[in-house]
């Protein structure tokens, strides 16, 4: 029996929020708890708030597991333990956060629940923390939690990892059967050396990564095996270490292989030592793209002609550059931090500091305008604009900012307040002068694109300018006079007049005011950078307002176009690697079960297993749908006659769309054909439709419709002729939040159970990977318009979907050489080939199943591509230059089929997940063409 954990009541709730705790600190408490198991922190029972507050104070790695989902909590110092997972991890359910090592932990977890203290030490367990499995060893105990009124409601959870000194204490003792097997199934390479420097040990990782077999190498002294390495880091910390007896960790070039390794050193009790190296060159690799990176955005950053500097999130400035010291001549040592405030003119400094620090701290956009000190000691007005910046999770990273010089235009305006302040005194002698200057400044303001009006200090309209006028297509004297708030460019837009109206206010007590808006227009809904400044004469007096607008929609919306393209491309990135590793699991699965279902003669289990092969070919679909939206999956793309195509599935969409729906299909005639695959599409438009109909629960219309569009400047799709497909209906329509995320995998607003949330996705990464895109029109209450364009094909006739027929799985005869690392795929592989009656060969890697073909003779290879060490390609390359005449199968759920055309171009590629009769029938092909060729 173990206990349920307990629940929160609101008993045993506690005010305030979590103090301290460093990065996982402020993690929890900016966490989205909403949903949540436990719910947010002001609500958690002070058991629970007490272990929390202890554990992320603690240096120790520690993690708190609480409430029925065993929500999972941990401190900074179990970072580095998650690897990869952080900060996924945090607030998900214990078994989701580690699910390769639940079955390890569940029988600790239950004696914990059912109130059992326990220890564990040393324990062995296969994570894959960052991405690969690898051997980790733990001491930790699991003590039980108890809430208020004595249940159990979670596991404490103290712990080291023991990694390192596990393997360096394996080192050390002698070369028994278990600390061999250990040694070998790590995923670093390791050897010894004794005294005088000759191997007593090396693993399989050192054979590979050196590339000698280590019989050879046993006994014989590292340098003289290794000359290269004489005089190299390598040999000086080898040196050391034996010198000093103390550890050494490093990282170098390997002389013998020029690529970049980390390299543990520690001295043994016998005068020898042990290495531990991995290679590292892809994450060398990856730093220097990044120093790249920083590199290129500071040489363009030093480029512009304006001065900009970046902050952390502490508010200490990281950045400035090469114009800030040219213009303020402080020196990187002096303006980095806080220094750069030395350069404001010491009136401006106190309130310039009070207003960026607001900012920073309230991470939201500020605007300050002050006199910023030349390299010649003159003061120059500057005005300073900043937006703060965050990651993709949200976390606040600082705030990036640009300051320009504006002493010319605040002299031009000074200047014109000297004239307004003595204008009376002068009117006679100076009427001409004020004429003429004032039609220079009209003519300014008129040829400006910004919109530029000018308000007394009652917010009453004194002046605007032509581009002003013509954005609400009125005439000058239509709003002259009136409040500025009360004007055709806000009474559009609801909530606006009353902004602008306290803006009007703050500009008339001697504040600065910048907001972002958005109107509706005449000619549409714009987006601005507007701002209100206040004019004041030699007395400090406010005596007029000055208004600016400029219009930043095309900008909005090309900075928007840009932020979804890169979230979709990483995201399809994401789906595509995700979809490759499921179908190496399917192809087992699904393979395993055939062999079942073909040798037992129990009904009651071979409908299980047929079951099982339906749920697993629902498995293989949506892999496929992940691998079209991630555009990684090979489309088959020539021209297709979409109104052929519309024609044949006239039966199909009526039927899908049910009896409620009222369809209608309009199709150009003169329609060309597009570039794409006619399979995907007629995928793509049963799901809009099936989308469509369950828009629509009472009945409604749905309308499809082809035209031919020419499209030109447009940010996403290059110019050209392209075929547009339309679907539209009358259903519920999309709020605003909704549409956006549309096309994203796995989003769905259908109950659990109705959808996978990838049909869009499909739909999307299918048009664009043909070099087309999906567009989305809706809005709530008003129906759904979803348009495809495709570009027009150009030469071939057009395809249209053709069924190939169900191949049939006879015997056959041969010997089959199967080189495949996933040892359940491979055995699946052997037995099906066994069942099928060929003689076969199995080998885990290309170096072994190369070590058979010279021995062995078969008459067929059947190759997975990716594997460690050498991949299918450039094993498929070695069987051609030893046996060019020896069939070669591609067996893989690898969508990028590019490396393995160029390795052998007439190599099938049989795409996992498959079907035996699918197997044998390449097979069958690929022998029967060989002998005909060969006799």
């Amino acid at each position: 029996m173990t206990s349920e954990p307990a629940g929160t009541s609101p008993s045993q709730t506690a005010a305030g929020s979590l103090a301290g705790g460093g990065e996982m600190g402020r993690r929890l408490r900016e966490h989205d708890w909403h949903g949540s198991a436990v719910g947010p922190p002001e609500s958690w029972p002070r058991v629970l708030r007490t272990v929390t507050e202890l554990m992320i104070s603690s240096r120790h790695p520690m993690f708190l597991a609480w409430g029925p989902e065993l929500t999972f909590l941990y401190n900074d110092s179990y970072r580095p333990i998650l690897g990869a997972r952080h900060p996924q991890a945090l607030g998900r359910p214990f078994r989701n956060v580690w699910p390769e090592i639940w079955d390890d932990l569940l029988p600790l977890v239950e004696r914990a629940l059912g109130g059992e203290a326990t220890w564990s030490e040393n324990l062995h367990l296969v994570m894959e923390r960052n991405g690969f499995p690898e051997d980790t060893w733990y001491s930790f105990s699991y003590s039980p939690v108890r809430d208020e009124d004595g249940c159990i409601a979670g596991i404490f959870c103290a712990g080291i990892e023991t990694t390192g000194r596990v393997l360096a204490e394996a080192a050390l003792r002698s070369a028994s059967e278990r600390s061999i097997e250990i040694l070998e199934s790590i995923s670093d390479a390791f050897y010894t050396v004794d005294r005088d420097w000759r191997f007593t040990y090396i693993n399989r990782k050192a054979e590979q990564l050196w590339g000698r077999r280590r019989e050879e190498l046993l006994g014989r002294v590292y340098w003289t095996e290794f000359p290269d390495a004489v005089g190299s880091a390598a040999y000086d910390a080898h040196l050391q270490v034996a010198r000093t007896r103390q550890a050494a960790h490093f990282e170098t070039i390997s002389p013998t292989r020029q690529r970049w390794i980390e390299v543990n050193i520690y001295p043994s009790s016998d005068g020898g030592m042990s290495v531990y190296f991995r290679d590292i060159t892809e994450r060398k690799n990856s730093e220097a793209a990044l120093r790249e990176s920083e590199a290129r955005f500071r040489s363009m950053a030093d480029t512009v002609p304006v001065m900009i500097w970046a902050t952390d999130a502490t508010g200490y400035c990281t950045y400035l550059n090469r114009n800030w010291y040219e213009f303020t001549g402080q020196t990187v040592a002096e303006a980095e931090g806080f220094g750069w405030l030395d350069a404001t003119h010491p009136e401006d400094r106190q309130r310039t500091d009070e207003i960026a620090q607001a900012g920073l701290r309230e991470r939201r956009p500020f605007r300050i305008e002050y006199r910023l000190r030349r390299a010649d000691g003159s003061y120059a007005y500057a005005i300073d604009a900043a937006n703060p910046r965050f990651d993709e999770n949200g976390a606040y990273l600082g705030h990036v900012g640009a300051v320009l010089d504006i002493t010319d235009r605040r002299n031009s305006e000074q200047a014109l307040q000297r004239l307004n302040e003595t204008l009376e005194a002068q009117v006679a002698e100076r009427t001409r002068d004020l004429r003429l200057n004032e039609a220079r400044i009209r003519s300014i303001i008129e040829t400006t694109f910004q919109y530029q009006g000018l308000l007394s200090p009652e917010g009453i309209l004194l002046d605007t300018n032509r581009a002003s006028l013509e954005s609400i297509s009125v005439q000058r004297e239509d709003v002259l006079g009136q409040p500025f708030w009360t004007t055709p460019w806000f009474t559009a837009t609801p909530g606006v007049p009353e902004m602008i109206r306290s803006a009007c206010t703050l500009a008339a007590a001697g504040d600065s005011v910048h907001h972002e808006l958005h109107l509706n227009l005449p000619l549409g809904q714009r987006s601005f950078d507007f701002s209100l400044r206040p004019v004041r004469n030699e007395r400090g007096n406010v005596v007029a307002i000055v208004a600016e607008a400029s219009d930043t929609t095309e900008r909005r919306k090309t900075e928007e176009s840009l932020r979804q393209s890169q979230k979709m491309e990483a995201m399809g990135q994401l789906t595509g690697g995700i979809a490759h590793d499921f179908n190496n699991l399917l192809t087992a699965v699904l393979g395993n079960l055939e062999i079942i279902q073909r040798r037992v003669t129990d009904e009651r289990i071979r409908r299980l297993a047929q079951n099982a092969i339906r749920a697993t070919e629902r498995g293989a679909r949506l892999t496929g749908q992940m691998l079209a939206f991630s555009r990684s999956q090979k489309l088959a793309l020539r021209p297709v006659d979409v109104n052929a195509q519309l024609r044949g599935m006239d039966d199909l969409l009526d039927r899908s769309a049910g009896p409620t729906i009222s369809l209608r299909v309009r199709l150009d005639e003169k329609l060309p054909p597009v570039m794409g695959d006619a399979n995907q599409l007629e995928a793509a438009m049963l799901n809009l439709v099936i989308n469509a109909r369950d828009a629509m629960p009472e009945g409604g219309d749905l309308d499809i419709s082809t035209r031919r569009v020419r499209i030109s400047g447009d940010g996403e799709l290059a110019a050209g002729e392209y075929v547009e497909i339309a679907i539209a209906d009358t259903g519920i329509g999309m709020s605003p939040g909704v549409r956006s995320r549309a096309f994203d995998p796995f989003f769905t607003t259908k109950e659990i159970g109705k959808g996978t949330g990838l049909g869009l996705s499909q739909v999307f990464g299918f048009v664009r990977q043909a070099g087309g895109t999906a567009r989305i029109e809706s809005s709530l209450g008003r129906g759904t318009r979803v348009c495809l364009l495709l570009p027009v094909a150009k030469g071939e006739a057009a395809q249209t979907v053709e069924r190939s027929p169900t191949p049939a799985t006879d015997g056959g005869r041969g010997r089959i050489l199967v080189i495949d690392d996933d040892q359940d795929v491979r055995t699946f592989l052997l037995e099906s080939l066994d069942a099928l009656g060929y003689e076969t060969l199995g080998a885990s890697d290309g170096e072994s199943g190369l070590a058979m073909l010279a021995e062995a003779a078969p008459d067929l290879v059947l190759l997975d591509y990716a594997m460690p060490g050498l991949n299918g390609a450039e094993v498929a390359q070695a069987v051609r230059s030893r046996r060019p005449d020896l069939p070669v199968i591609f067996v893989t759920g690898y969508a990028d089929q590019a490396a393995m055309k160029a390795a052998a171009a007439d190599a099938p590629i049989l795409q996992k997940p498959f079907r035996v009769a699918d197997l044998a029938a390449t097979l069958r092909g690929c022998l029967d063409g060989n002998r005909s060729s060969s006799s």
